[in-house]
Parts: C-alpha cells; sequence; structure tokens
C-alpha cells in the first residue's frame, strides 16, 4: 500500500479580506489532494 503524506497549510489571517479569497483559490488549485487547511482568524478590521 502506497501512502501520501497528508500536508497541512497554515493560514493567518490577520485584515485578510481583500486576500483570503485568491489564496483559498490558489490552494484549491493545486494538484496535491492531500492537504488540509488551517485558518486562523484574528479579526482585524476587515471583518463586519
Amino acid at each position: 500500500m502506497i501512502s501520501t503524506a497528508r500536508v497541512m497549510a497554515l493560514l493567518p489571517a490577520y485584515n485578510a479580506v481583500d486576500f483570503i479569497q485568491p489564496v483559498l483559490d490558489s490552494l484549491s488549485a493545486q494538484q496535491y489532494e492531500n492537504f488540509r487547511v488551517l485558518i486562523s482568524v484574528d479579526l482585524g478590521t476587515g471583518f463586519v
């Protein structure tokens, strides 16, 4: 049995309202499928 390593992408999101969607789009476009994304949101000033 061949297993592939799981990759964890850590995404800090302080005042990231303008950048979060392009970053998530880029991550979802990756060919490697065995990954998880952990988003750490510090509300900052960009969230309502």
